[in-house]
């Protein structure tokens, strides 16, 4: 598989935790669109959703509801406040947490200091890059998703 591809750079992916897989679930990429820094969350079963895509200022505020799994109630409630933060923490993601604030806060972080911060927490590989698709068979390839 050949990677390089101009447009979005990984930063992670999610797992939901061990037993809650959907058959067919891949998991969810997090990516950085090259031409506008928008950060995406891409997942699906089978034709990936790109529809999760908006500024890291914005996701950094999000507070989607709480998953089933979270709470012994019947609606477990909106996230606190950090949600992005704690998926990229359990993500094994969390080098990219004081980047996204700095480019939240208006500040152009080079590229290069970017794949620089990837490489430094991943054993010294380069950043992936590429399409949705690529980025996919990738994590799969490198046992990220199953």
């Amino acid at each position: 598989m050949k990677l390089g591809s101009p447009g979005k750079l990984l930063i992670g992916v999610l797992v939901d935790p061990p037993g809650l897989r959907i058959k067919g679930w891949a998991g969810t990429l997090v990516y950085l669109r090259e031409a506008d820094y928008e950060l995406g969350l891409c997942n699906g079963l089978a034709n990936w959703d790109e529809s999760a895509v908006g500024s890291i200022a914005g996701w950094l505020t999000h507070r989607p509801g709480q998953r089933w799994y979270q709470s012994d109630s019947g609606y477990p409630g909106i996230e606190p406040p950090g949600w992005l933060e704690r998926e990229l923490e359990g993500a094994g993601c969390s080098w990219f947490i004081p980047l996204a604030h700095r480019i939240a806060a208006g500040e152009k972080v080079p590229l290069e200091e970017i794949t620089a911060a990837y490489s430094a927490a991943n054993q010294g590989r380069p950043m992936p890059r590429g399409t949705t698709d690529e980025l996919f068979a990738y994590a799969k390839q490198h046992g990220l998703i199953k």
